[in-house]
């Protein structure tokens, strides 16, 4: 763990192109963007709260390699711009802590105990 860690502080960039799209359950993603690394990856099929393209990563249509191609030169090409995605992902990436999911797990049993 401790050496994954070590590597994904190592990237520059984060490529991750899912054929079905981006979902807030892969692993890869939230592992990336807790890194504080800018991650270029696939339009989801549906808006997942939070994830706004060219804000929280760079969106791009499943299956366009073109596009894909493209962002990452774009991306590569300006160190500035990195650290800009890199920033905003880090933000993004606090919700799934594990102080916020028990903060909200808490806060839904407290919610289903009140209605009783």
């Amino acid at each position: 763990r401790a050496e994954m860690s070590r590597w994904l502080y190592c990237c520059d960039i984060c490529v991750l192109p899912y054929s079905e799209g981006l979902s807030l359950r892969r692993s890869t993603f939230i592992s990336a963007i807790s890194h504080g690394i800018p991650v270029i990856t696939t339009r989801p099929d549906m808006p997942l709260p939070g994830v706004v393209d060219e804000e929280t990563a760079i969106l791009v249509p499943p299956g366009d390699s073109g596009a894909l191609s493209l962002a990452i030169a774009q991306l590569e090409e300006s160190g500035q711009m990195q650290r800009d995605y890199g920033n905003r992902a880090l933000t993004f990436s606090k919700q799934f802590s594990w102080i916020q999911n028990a903060q909200r797990t808490l806060a839904l049993y407290h919610a289903v105990t009140n209605v009783c």
